[in-house]
């Protein structure tokens, strides 16, 4: 499939000790970020700064759009929440200092937009991605980056969709709800 290339080249990160990527020239992949044995605490962080950067410099980027989470109760724990919320300061901190435009989305927006359900696991969003793109990505990681990539692209054409989630959305507003949500994918 090709896409032409955006005004502006983004860069999509799914921002975890696993964190998925995405640039808008068609590449992708993941960077395993885990702390190895023997590593000061920040080495993570270090590492994943210096990719960051290394793509933006190498490849340009006027976009750097990653999932952020808000501290609201969820059933994530404390420790995820809070290397999060560690990873979106490096990545803010990049691109502050290479003078590069941010986007942050919400996780359970993201979700919605790709599959109509803001609680869509990661096989959900694989699948969504498979039927929508017709691409078969088997990193969980890297798929969520691309389709960081393709809401940030979406955001940049159209403007941000409004897909607050909602707790109980009403029967009969579903249905149409979902058609609206997925009728920016149809080719």
């Amino acid at each position: 499939m090709t896409t032409a290339a955006p005004a502006r080249p983004i860069l999509a990160l799914d921002p975890a000790t696993k964190t998925g990527w995405a640039h808008s020239d068609g590449t992708s992949g993941s960077w395993a970020l885990a702390a190895r044995a023997g590593d000061h605490d920040g080495q993570p962080h270090l590492r994943l700064a210096n990719l960051v950067a290394g793509i933006i410099k190498t490849k340009g980027c006027g976009l750097l759009a990653f999932e952020s989470s808000p501290f609201v109760g969820t059933d994530r724990t404390a420790a995820t929440l809070s290397k999060g919320s560690e990873f979106r300061g490096v990545l803010l901190l990049v691109a502050a200092r290479l003078e590069v435009a941010v986007l942050t989305v919400n996780p359970m927006t993201l979700k919605a937009w790709a599959t109509g359900s803001g609680l869509a696991n990661k096989e959900q969003m694989r699948a969504s991605y498979r039927r929508f793109y017709d691409v078969d990505v088997t990193d969980p990681d890297e798929c969520d980056a691309l389709w960081v990539w393709r809401f940030a692209e979406h955001y940049l054409e159209r403007g941000a969709p409004d897909l607050t989630p909602r707790k109980k959305p009403r029967a009969r507003r579903s249905s149409s709800r979902s058609r609206q949500l997925l009728d920016h994918k149809t080719p």
